[in-house]
């Protein structure tokens, strides 16, 4: 599609988080494993696009276009901001991607 692509993850505090979502990103996600950015604060990460499936996250952040990823159908949001894309899987993103060229 053109785009780079980096994954950029929030690890919990445990000593051993940073492993566990390494080996996570690297058994379902091999190929972005060298695009990988692990950090306690997301809102200091730039790019065009943010897909995060936290809210309170995407507002934090101030680059370019917010895109909520709805994966868990348990979670409620009250008030989703109208500069937030809302998609609810990966198949929506990609489609998404797709019609921007």
């Amino acid at each position: 599609m053109g785009y780079d692509i980096y994954i950029c993850s929030r690890p919990s505090a445990t000593a051993f988080s940073y492993a566990e979502k390494f080996e996570w990103i690297n058994k379902y996600f091999k190929q972005f494993t060298e695009n990988l950015i692990l950090t306690r604060n997301k809102s200091i990460v730039c790019g065009d696009y943010f897909i995060d499936d936290s809210l309170d996250k995407l507002l934090q952040w101030s680059f370019g276009k917010r895109i909520l990823f709805k994966s868990n159908p348990l979670v409620k949001y009250n008030s989703i901001p109208k500069n937030v894309i809302v998609k609810n899987n990966w198949t929506e993103v990609v489609e998404y991607f797709k019609k921007l060229g």
